[in-house]
């Protein structure tokens, strides 16, 4: 059980690694729509 909750909490720090990724890309990309318009 243990090994288990251990597993799935990585799982989630690697989630939201991608997530955070993903939403500075996007925020970045918006950044330049807006400067660039």
């Amino acid at each position: 059980m243990k090994i288990l909750s251990r597993k799935y909490r990585n799982c989630r720090r690697r989630y939201s690694l991608k997530i955070n990724f993903l939403t500075t890309i996007y925020n970045y990309e918006l950044g330049i729509v807006i400067a660039t318009s």
